[in-house]
């Protein structure tokens, strides 16, 4: 999140849409500083637990490879870890839909897991930055950058643990949390990386 939030900031979009949102966690991340953010995801039931925790959030029911958005409408698309949920053919259809819906010189900003872990079960397939590109090849610039997770499952295991039983502390810790995160992860080589994020210029 923190890596894409950094490269959205530099574009300066008007418009963002978090494509395969969930229950928005990101969306409101991204609204705070641009408010005109949209989440899209094709779960009602992880949109209406975004909405019942953010009643402002400004969210969509749709399918990612029919975006019920105007053609050339948006400035940003952004798909953080949801293409793997894709079968081949459909991830494909994802990239295209986001490129039909971006604005000329647009940008879609995406991460994906990589070949350097185990496939999910819940995933289609992960990764190489050859692979990606290849898939993104539509675009008229793309940069792929590596992100590193350090012992990030010790981190996810001790945040449930303070969000869920010690509210009291909830505020502290959100915020130790997320500074870890920003340390934790690093921009690294694609050969080495668990995380993959592409930049794409349209």
């Amino acid at each position: 999140y923190y890596n894409v939030l950094k490269e959205i900031r530099r574009v300066k979009p008007k418009t963002i849409i978090d494509l395969g949102c969930g229950d928005g966690y990101f969306t409101n991340i991204l609204r705070k500083e641009f408010p005109n953010t949209l989440g899209i995801d094709y779960s009602k039931i992880a949109l209406d637990l975004g909405t019942s925790k953010e009643h402002s959030l400004r969210t969509i029911l749709a399918n990612a490879i029919d975006l019920p958005i105007g053609t050339n409408t948006v400035d940003v698309v952004c798909a953080i870890e949801m293409l793997e949920h894709n079968a081949p053919e459909h991830a494909q259809g994802v990239i295209q839909e986001a490129y039909r819906v971006l604005n000329e010189n647009g940008y879609f900003i995406l991460t994906v897991p990589t070949v350097n872990i185990p496939l999910n079960p819940k995933h289609y397939t992960h990764y190489d930055s050859e692979k990606l590109r290849a898939c993104l090849s539509d675009f008229s610039e793309v940069s792929i950058k590596g992100s590193c997770k350090i012992n990030i499952n010790l981190l996810n295991q001790v945040s449930r643990l303070f969000l869920n039983r010690l509210w009291h502390v909830q505020t502290t810790w959100e915020y130790v949390y997320n500074e870890l995160h920003q340390r934790l992860f690093s921009i690294c080589n694609p050969e080495e990386a668990v995380s993959l994020m592409a930049v794409c210029k349209k």
